[in-house]
């Protein structure tokens, strides 16, 4: 399904009020198709699950997300896996996330964010009280950028599971008084 395609999907569920979990996983209509699928995101009050993984949306299409993430009630499960949304895609949603009272699991692995969006990340993780899961797997964070997110650990007791493997040159242990250590 290319964009086109996408957009038929936006036209046919722009008025559905019935349909909660949509996957459109693997369907590579890039950002054009992103876009139709955040335009959806922003109107639908219904869609709580929504699985684009592998749909190469890019970061602009990024932007449309955010936008829906500032004002959809619905939304409880985003995934965004391997859509090369990189820093600029991750700092859009994170701007979002800081108002989203609704969302609670979201995946950005394998997008190629790097420290920058990763420091923003943190930033949700330090204000944002309803986030339960993120998944970070497989993206080009470093130490630097992880240290961030294990720092905002200490404050936040709504994440239940943070999934950021592939770090370079980290070792993180835990003390006997639970500080976590970033080597």
């Amino acid at each position: 399904m290319k964009g086109a395609g996408a957009r038929r999907v936006f036209e046919a569920l722009k008025r559905n009020n019935s349909i909660t979990k949509l996957s459109l996983k693997s369907n590579s209509f890039g950002e054009t198709g992103g876009k139709y699928i955040g335009h959806l995101l922003q109107i639908n009050t219904t869609l709580t699950e929504v699985d684009l993984r592998h749909n190469a949306i890019g970061s602009k299409a990024a932007e449309t997300f955010a936008t829906a993430l500032k004002i959809n009630k619905s939304l409880i499960k985003l995934n965004l896996g391997d859509n090369k949304i990189h820093d600029a895609g991750a700092k859009k949603i994170s701007s979002a996330l800081l108002t989203n009272l609704k969302l609670s699991k979201i995946n950005l692995s394998a997008n190629g964010i790097r420290d920058g969006g990763a420091i923003a990340l943190s930033e949700v993780l330090r204000m944002n009280k309803t986030l339960t899961e993120l998944n970070l797997n497989e993206n080009k964070i470093s130490s630097k950028g992880a240290t961030k997110i294990f720092e905002t650990l200490r404050t936040n007791s709504t994440l239940k599971r943070l999934r950021i493997g592939g770090i370079k040159t980290a070792t993180v242990t835990t003390t006997t008084d639970n500080t976590l250590k970033i080597k």
